[in-house]
């Protein structure tokens, strides 16, 4: 068959049902994949989505590697079908991985049934998938999950930026882990308040992980602030930060802070050179 007619049946067959670009070796490795028994790999490709009735069919394969592969595939949010029997599958991987897929952003029933799920590593998962930023009630829930694994990934998650409420939430959560991972998180310090929560935590190692943040950059007053933090540990983090070697009374204080091991920090910075 020449290739322009496959391009043609390809196009009539798939448009209707998703507007991904249509390769027609792509179409020939994905029957390859099936033809050979290779279902993983099959499971597992990014354009899988051009084959719903496939995916639907994978969902339901008795081995649970396949299922596993199936559920870790963004692809799969061309079948909603396939995600709810995959919510329901008998492996507790199976359910985990779909949890962590962002693909589940068109399937609140799976959402709901992650975020209910007994076991606390299905929850953590979902905790840290970027579908959340569609569903603030459930990341609400998350937020004050008894799991501190589940409070941890949530507090790592990007997609909380534009929930202060939750954030603000996790940043005064007991367990200090939770904090820790908000200081790292780069894409929610546009929040002056939990800069300013976190630049003050009782522990240094939230103090010193906030000063490695990038986005720490934004915000020169709490800057300076720890750079005469009583613990050295939160000077040297902030001289090994190179979103900082800007500001000139940054690297000045930093430059004649009474411990060496700092001094030396700064001085190993690459990004000093630049300024």
């Amino acid at each position: 068959m020449a290739i322009w007619y496959l391009q043609l049946t390809i196009t009539k067959t798939v448009n209707s049902v998703t507007s991904i670009p249509i390769d027609p070796l792509t179409i020939i490795e994905l029957t390859n994949l099936k033809a050979a028994g290779k279902l993983t790999d099959l499971a597992k490709h990014p354009s899988l989505a051009i084959k719903p009735e496939w995916i639907e069919e994978l969902a339901q394969h008795q081995d649970f590697n396949v299922r596993e592969a199936l559920a870790k595939n963004p692809a799969l949010g061309e079948s909603s079908v396939a995600m709810s029997a995959l919510a329901q599958d008998s492996s507790e991987y199976v359910r985990a991985y779909l949890a962590g897929n962002p693909a589940i952003r068109t399937a609140p029933e799976v959402v709901e049934r992650s975020a209910s799920a007994n076991r606390a590593f299905i929850r953590a998962w979902l905790a840290r998938n970027p579908a959340l930023a569609s569903y603030p009630l459930v990341a609400k829930r998350l937020s004050k999950d008894r799991s501190k694994r589940v409070r941890c990934n949530l507090a790592d998650n990007p997609a909380l930026a534009n929930f202060p409420e939750i954030v603000a939430t996790l940043a005064s959560d007991e367990d200090y882990e939770v904090r820790w991972y908000l200081a790292q998180n780069p894409a929610l310090m546009h929040l002056a308040d939990v800069i300013n929560q976190l630049a003050n935590d009782d522990l240094w190692p939230v103090r010193a992980t906030l000063a490695r943040n990038p986005a720490l950059a934004e915000f020169p007053d709490i800057v300076a602030k720890l750079t005469a933090d009583e613990s050295s540990w939160v000077r040297d983090a902030l001289a090994q930060n190179p979103a900082l070697m800007h500001l000139a009374d940054v690297i000045n204080q930093l430059a004649n802070d009474d411990l060496w091991p700092v001094r030396a920090t700064l001085a190993r910075n690459p990004a000093l050179a630049e300024f």
